[in-house]
């Protein structure tokens, strides 16, 4: 029986060095999913550079010919707000101006486009805010022209609406909104 024994721990040693073979293929193809991951790598690496290049090259073209499609400079920007606040100025019906003093808010209402007539406006005061309603229709012979207004403000300090003031000067209409103390 001794023999017997021996044979049979000799053949689960086998077994055992088979699975520990085993055991060791498998873990070769974990070093390769490393391979995987450094090649994934270097192709985002390749990808990003290739991106940025182009991108530089691109730029570079559009500079020269004076067109800048990534870039807004600040005077580019500058110029194009300038453009925007002249063109709002002139065809807004009601361009409204707000101020903020150390104890008031005061808003300023173009009239000029309502005909200079502060009743074709509308205005609500609430305690953090205020809304500006406005409308006018202006008959040129055949053609009938309406031209409407709506702007609400919310103000981050309470207004003392019962000492609101409203002054007409000129071609505006000025609104003046003490603070609540």
């Amino acid at each position: 029986m001794t023999e017997e024994h021996q044979n049979e721990n000799i053949e689960e040693n086998k077994e055992q060095n088979t699975e520990n073979q085993e055991s060791i293929k498998v873990s070769k193809p974990i070093s390769s999913n490393k391979n995987i991951f450094k090649y994934i790598g270097i192709l985002v690496a390749v990808f990003l550079a290739t991106f940025c290049a182009v991108y530089v090259i691109v730029d570079m073209n559009m500079n020269r010919l004076g067109f800048t499609p990534f870039v807004v400079g600040f005077q580019q920007f500058e110029k194009i707000f300038d453009e925007d606040s002249k063109y709002v100025e002139q065809n807004s019906p009601a361009p409204v101006k707000i101020e903020s003093k150390s104890d008031k808010y005061i808003i300023s209402v173009n009239l000029k486009t309502f005909d200079n007539d502060p009743n074709n406006l509308d205005i609500e005061i609430a305690e953090n805010g205020v809304k500006i309603t406005g409308k006018v229709i202006k008959n040129d012979g055949n053609e009938t022209r309406e031209s409407s207004f709506y702007q609400s403000v919310m103000f981050p300090n309470k207004i003392n609406d019962a000492k609101a003031t409203q002054e007409h000067k000129g071609n505006k209409l000025i609104i003046m909104l003490p603070f609540k103390k």
